[in-house]
């Protein structure tokens, strides 16, 4: 088959097919790289950031063979900012920048590796379909580096990671994850995506994910992740067990009596207590 010069005319499996992306199945695996297809499911992702403020950044992560990004391009005039560590799809994304008169720049570096805040002085929209084995990680990290600068965050997860997002209270499914994300955000769960969605198809169900931060003002968030890391690795254990175990400086009378300020009951496990009560324990025990 022969393609022209504009990529803009081609669909995306034949972009992937001009470029010959699925040559390397084991890196693509090693990056978790999945090509969403459907353009149709690409343009609701990004209709799903609406209303985007007209003067915020929007910032991709893994944009791959662009189907994402022609879509942000299509429905957006913002400036658009493009995260991609793999050099494979650099042919690709010159000719996306040769043809179009958007305003858009790619960056080739590890998205775990950048602090946001540093790419842009505007507001910050996330749009991304995230790669599998760093979803988390990029979205704990945006929600400890970045809040405050982020007007949305719409993603595409692994099904199972956003439930464990909008996981309540009293679950299993509660964790870490959840507790910053409901403290942080308000949280809705959009609609999910079929594995015949993509290219290579995942083992997976995907879902998509809007993250809206509460702009509220917290402090020492890093002690509030010590706490989570310290409960939620033993899960199993009551909150005061756990808490004579992880802060020795503590004798079990402070405990006590930190426990009781914030109304969380010793016998409490940490799917038992809310993000809240989590902020406030976290600064009684700076």
């Amino acid at each position: 088959m022969m393609f022209g010069d504009n990529d803009f005319n081609l669909t995306i499996c034949q972009l992937i097919r001009k470029y010959n992306l699925l040559k390397h199945n084991k890196h693509m695996h090693s990056l978790g790289q999945n090509f969403l297809i459907d353009e149709h499911l690409l343009d609701k992702i990004v209709k799903s950031a609406f209303p985007i403020n007209e003067s915020s950044c929007i910032i991709e992560i893994g944009p791959g063979p662009c189907g994402l990004t022609r879509s942000i391009i299509k429905h957006c005039n913002n400036e658009l900012i493009c995260i991609e560590k793999d050099l494979n799809f650099k042919q690709l994304h010159d000719n996306i920048l040769k043809n179009t008169n958007k305003n858009i720049k790619f960056i080739y570096e590890d998205a775990l590796k950048i602090n946001l805040n540093n790419l842009t002085n505007k507001t910050i929209t996330i749009i991304a379909n995230l790669p599998y084995n760093i979803g988390t990680a990029l979205l704990t990290k945006w929600l400890l580096e970045n809040i405050s600068k982020i007007d949305n965050i719409v993603v595409m997860l692994q099904e199972e990671v956003i439930d464990r997002i909008c996981a309540v209270l009293n679950t299993k499914q509660y964790g870490k994850i959840s507790v910053l994300s409901q403290l942080l955000c308000n949280i809705e769960k959009l609609f999910t995506v079929s594995n015949k969605a993509f290219i290579p198809s995942p083992k997976v169900t995907s879902a998509v994910v809007k993250l809206t931060p509460k702009h509220i003002s917290l402090e020492n968030l890093d002690k509030l992740v010590e706490l989570l890391d310290a409960c939620f690795l033993y899960r199993r254990k009551m909150i005061y067990s756990t808490l004579i175990k992880s802060y020795k400086q503590l004798d079990k009378n402070n405990i006590s009596d930190t426990l009781n300020k914030c109304r969380i009951l010793p016998k409490y496990r940490p799917e038992n207590i809310t993000p809240i009560q989590y902020y406030e324990l976290s600064k009684c025990l700076l």
